[in-house]
């Protein structure tokens, strides 16, 4: 009997060291007025503020000419998500822009989203370690194009308009170790553009993991200086990891185990 709970206690203790996989994912960012968020702007008509509540903000602008501004996440996604990324996670950025208020054309930079490396620059001085879709509406006829890593704006053959993006859209951003796709919907008659590519060795989770959730918003409207406003509905950030637990397979085996010594007595 003795001999035979010994292997029990064996076949348990190996049963139970092979690990399943569960998915976990947590918000590790949720924009929020009155913290863990900064306003910017680029120093022409760059005045900007952030009002509301989490999930119910507005981001407005009231400069000269060219109203734009923006705000990112006080900390980069590493020190949001208390640990490293690691090649096993994935990251998800949304911004729901529900509608732009104001006068004037979406201007050059005119709808900018994704991870900006560095707070201090300001919104239009996009740099290595950077992940950005960004509008060029107006000025560039409306083109999108992405621009990653110091690489450039690459143009991604898309485009949207001014009414378009101002009658309100949602931004996805989903990035993993194989690369990232920024999913652009309720854009009139080309919704949704979809645009990606794949990261080289390392870039996810130093880029991504050393980024800061950014959003910002131009407009032109002839040095009017009237207030432009976005009505933000989401602006979040999570990250979904994988949890080994024990097997439920294993737990089962046990089990069967168990029930087999019962019937030999």
């Amino acid at each position: 009997m003795k001999k035979t709970s010994a292997v029990i206690a064996l076949i348990a203790a190996a049963l139970l060291s092979i690990p399943s996989t569960v998915s976990a994912q947590a918000v590790v960012f949720d924009a929020d007025p009155s913290s863990n968020t900064l306003v910017t702007g680029n120093g022409i008509g760059g005045s900007g503020s952030l009002t509301g509540m989490v999930g119910d903000i507005d981001l407005q602008s009231s400069g000269g000419n060219f109203n734009i501004t923006g705000f990112f996440s006080s900390d980069d996604i590493d020190t949001l998500n208390g640990a490293a990324l690691t090649d096993s996670d994935t990251v998800t950025a949304t911004i729901a822009v529900d509608m732009i208020n104001g006068p004037g054309e979406l201007r050059a930079d005119a709808i900018q989203f994704g991870f900006q490396s560095d707070t201090t620059n300001g919104v239009s001085n996009l740099e290595a370690g950077d992940l950005v879709i960004r509008n060029e509406a107006t000025n560039a006829g409306g083109d999108i194009g992405i621009f990653f890593n110091g690489g450039g704006l690459a143009d991604t053959g898309q485009t949207a308009t001014t009414a378009e993006l101002t009658n309100g859209f949602t931004i996805t951003l989903v990035a993993d170790v194989d690369g990232y796709e920024f999913t652009l919907d309720s854009v009139g008659d080309t919704s949704p553009i979809v645009v990606g590519d794949v990261f080289a060795p390392g870039e996810f989770v130093d880029v991504v993991g050393g980024g800061h959730f950014f959003f910002s918003q131009q407009r032109f409207n002839g040095g009017t200086g009237n207030t432009i406003t976005s009505e933000i509905s989401e602006a979040r950030v999570t990250v979904t990891s994988p949890v080994p637990e024990p097997s439920s397979l294993a737990l089962l085996g046990i089990g069967a185990v168990g029930f087999c010594v019962r019937r030999r007595r």
